[in-house]
């Protein structure tokens, strides 16, 4: 057997020295997104898709405070049913229906299409309604905040729609590019479809594995007498985002929160990038966020890695400001400052 590996991307490594990251780029190659990539691959598709995120609803419940949900172009649901991207398990199925046209740059409300009673700026909605920045919904008693990406940070999506536009033109000039080309989509919908299925299985286990463990904390609380025996840590509010632009981890999105904010490969890690080759396991770069004066410090002297900050490396502590880019280990990550 051969002890080489070829990434989706190209890149040539070993086996033995890197079994299940790329070196160069960062790919696991037992992701889920492998089976994305070779059958873009196979169909003649770039090989560097990417979901761009282009807007966000904050959740401002109490129980689910510090939660979000991504959107993205199209047509999305946010429910309890297992085909609903958007996954909040108190809400029906299928309760509110986002559309985000990638022509008009603006993200459509469409109570028609959903399930439940949707309430914005505290009034009923009945028909279609232009998602405004910084609107508020009412969702069964859950509130939300829709907080506005795309327009802002525009270049990344502006690559990904030239590149969907160039695949639409060549299938139709191409009967066999077109029939190839649906013929990925369609896999790629039901693949997407399991996957969401498996994932919705096991939040549902990871929940009661909570409720389960709190039983237990309580139990042994009452048995010293002293209430809780273990704390759980409370995280602060959402201040700002963390979007991977580039290179391992494209595409995925992290909350920074009031306080503390570490950025490594390992688990332990608030913004965890176990994909990115040459990031520290803890505390490649650390994050402090001032909630009172919105401020957010990028601490040099606490960073064990390197890191550039608008592609200079620092040593010292930095503020960042809205868009500015960080480059850490083998990624790109954009900072979104966000004023409620």
């Amino acid at each position: 057997m051969s002890n080489i590996r070829i990434c989706p991307r190209g890149h040539w490594f070993s086996r033995s020295r890197s079994p299940f990251v790329c070196p160069v780029c960062g790919f696991q190659m037992d992701s889920p997104e492998r089976r994305y990539f070779l059958l873009r691959a196979r169909f003649g598709l770039s090989v560097f898709e990417e979901r761009p995120c282009t807007a966000l609803l904050l959740s401002l419940s109490d129980e689910k405070a510090g939660g979000f949900f991504p959107l993205s172009f199209g047509l999305q649901y946010l429910g309890s049913g297992d085909s609903d991207l958007l996954y909040e398990p108190s809400l029906l199925k299928r309760h509110a229906a986002f559309y985000y046209d990638e022509t008009k740059r603006c993200c459509f409300l469409l109570p028609a299409r959903g399930r439940g009673i949707v309430r914005l700026e505290g009034e009923m909605v009945h028909e279609a309604a232009v998602l405004r920045d910084k609107m508020t919904l009412e969702l069964s008693g859950k509130r939300f905040r829709y907080l506005e990406l795309d327009g802002k940070y525009g270049r990344l999506w502006d690559g990904i729609l030239r590149t969907e536009r160039g695949y639409r033109e060549r299938a139709e000039r191409e009967s066999e590019f077109r029939e190839h080309f649906f013929r990925y989509k369609k896999e790629r919908e039901e693949d997407l479809r399991r996957e969401r299925e498996e994932r919705r299985g096991r939040l549902r286990k990871e929940e009661g594995q909570e409720r389960e463990e709190r039983a237990e904390r309580s139990d042994v609380g009452r048995t010293f007498g002293e209430g809780k025996c273990f704390k759980e840590e409370e995280r602060g509010a959402i201040e700002g985002f963390l979007l991977c632009i580039d290179g391992a981890g494209a595409g995925r999105l992290w909350a920074l929160y009031d306080g503390w904010n570490r950025i490594g490969s390992g688990a332990l890690m608030e913004i965890s990038l176990p994909s990115s080759p040459g990031l520290r396991e803890k505390e490649h770069a650390v994050i402090y966020i001032i909630g009172e004066e919105k401020r957010a410090l990028l601490l040099g002297e606490k960073c064990r890695g390197l890191v550039r900050l608008q592609g200079k490396a620092g040593y010292r502590t930095a503020l960042l400001r809205n868009g500015d880019i960080l480059e850490l280990g083998a990624s790109r990550l954009l900072y979104i400052g966000i004023l409620l």
